[in-house]
């Protein structure tokens, strides 16, 4: 299995069958979008499930070949972690943070925290079911998320056959049934039911994902298993040898105006239950994996710890909590966090080596406009960095001629290195944590 690491440059030679190259040059140049287009087994949180993405994010590369020579050949890989394969050739993208080869627990620790379940008492993805391991995860968090909406509903055509009448007469089937006459009459009705075809698609997914030991953990968490408990209670008419003809009723999208949050749900439904048996093998030029976008998790993650705090967290995808730098709504923007009260901070999650003059001119827009005293970037470093350019710092602003009091900073949050198990890994990210909310200083 080739390893790779996000935002890296390696080095790889050339072996006499090319098989790395060959590869690699299938994902060379290509952005998320065009993977998404071209290779319909290969998944990419969160794009594959939520449809439209923040800004041009679809837009990202996640790798690119350079410096090709006779004996070897570079790739610089971006954002992206996960895993591939690609005919016989299985790759690896770990997080520029993972110390041990076997378990990346960054990666599984932002994870952990963004779909908000206990990973210590998970298997670690790591077999060649990790799309059905991470599908699973993702299952809890997409159906806590359609739920808020309440249990869908959709009209279903019922076939009633007695002495009340609420419907079109089936006189086939009337015939059929009440010949000779016996005072019921056969008829078809449209019922707006919670028992329909997207709840027991729903349904089929649990039983399928309950059958099996090592996904039983995801359902006993509190608010889930009331979730599963009222799902099972609505969805009678489930019988698992229908989950075939379910899945064909399911062709067709969920498209009611109000129950939005279905949508993602019902993709990830259909993606347990008929991607269960997709695994790294000989699928010719066609690439299966599962990768997660750390940038977007970076900054979901940095979500759960400020967002509890009271700072906005604008939505692309939803169009909320933007703020407008022109009169009537015009100009809208979406900082990743802003806190409204006194002092009033504006934060910028990056998920890179550093800060570009574009990064600082847009946090500083942004704090003009909100009028904020401070303008904080929060990366990521591995622990025991040393170098200067790693190092917390705060930058007076001037503006209008003089000293705003104003300052622009830069934190870094400290990724553990050197953990023997995922639970020391995550005691010592707590205590980062604690340092950060901690430097915010908020009242």
């Amino acid at each position: 299995m080739l390893k790779l690491k996000d935002y890296s440059l390696t080095t790889i030679l050339r072996s006499k069958l090319l098989t790395e190259e060959q590869g690699l040059n299938a994902l060379d140049g290509k952005t998320i979008e065009d993977l998404l287009k071209e290779h319909k087994d290969l998944l990419i949180y969160p794009y594959s499930f939520e449809g439209k993405a923040r800004d041009n994010l679809s837009k990202k590369t996640i790798l690119k070949l350079e410096n090709k020579t006779d004996t070897s050949f570079d790739v610089r890989s971006y954002n992206i972690a996960g895993f591939l394969g690609f005919g016989n050739l299985n790759f690896k993208i770990q997080s520029r943070f993972c110390s041990n080869d076997n378990d990346d627990f960054f990666l599984h620790y932002l994870l952990a925290k963004v779909l908000d379940y206990n990973l210590i008492n998970l298997p670690h993805p790591s077999s060649k079911n990790n799309i059905l391991d991470f599908l699973a995860l993702l299952f809890p968090y997409y159906l806590d998320k359609a739920l808020k909406q309440g249990f869908y509903h959709e009209y279903q055509r019922i076939e009633c056959n007695n002495d009340r009448v609420k419907g079109q007469i089936d006189l086939s089937r009337h015939i059929k049934l009440n010949i000779p006459f016996q005072g019921k009459i056969a008829y078809n009705c449209d019922l707006y039911s919670q028992d329909n075809r997207v709840t027991e698609l729903i349904r089929h997914t649990y039983e399928f994902l309950n059958s099996k030991s090592c996904y039983q953990g995801l359902f006993k968490k509190t608010t889930v298993a009331r979730q599963i408990s009222q799902l099972i209670e609505i969805t009678e008419n489930y019988r698992p040898q229908d989950r075939a003809l379910i899945i064909k009723r399911n062709l067709k999208a969920p498209l009611h105006p109000y129950y939005t949050q279905y949508l993602p749900l019902w993709r990830l439904c259909l993606k347990i239950l008929k991607h269960e048996k997709i695994k790294f093998q000989d699928q010719g030029k066609a690439i299966v994996g599962f990768l997660f976008d750390i940038a977007e998790l970076w900054e979901e993650y940095l979500a759960t710890l400020l967002v509890p705090k009271g700072f906005i967290h604008p939505n692309n995808r939803k169009e909320t909590g933007y703020i407008t730098l022109g009169t009537n709504g015009n100009w809208r923007r979406y900082p990743d966090f802003y806190f409204e009260n006194d002092p009033v901070i504006v934060i910028d999650a990056k998920y890179k080596w550093g800060i570009t003059k574009e990064d600082q001119n847009q946090i500083i827009a942004y704090m003009y406009r909100l009028k904020a005293k401070r303008g904080i970037f929060v990366l990521p470093k591995a622990q025991n960095t040393f170098d200067a350019n790693y190092q917390n710092r705060q930058i007076k602003l001037l503006g209008y001629g003089e000293d705003l009091g104003s300052t622009s900073e830069t934190f870094y949050l400290t990724i553990p290195q050197g953990a023997q198990n995922y639970e020391e890994f995550s005691n010592l990210m707590q205590q980062e944590e604690a340092n950060f909310l901690s430097y915010l200083n908020l009242k």
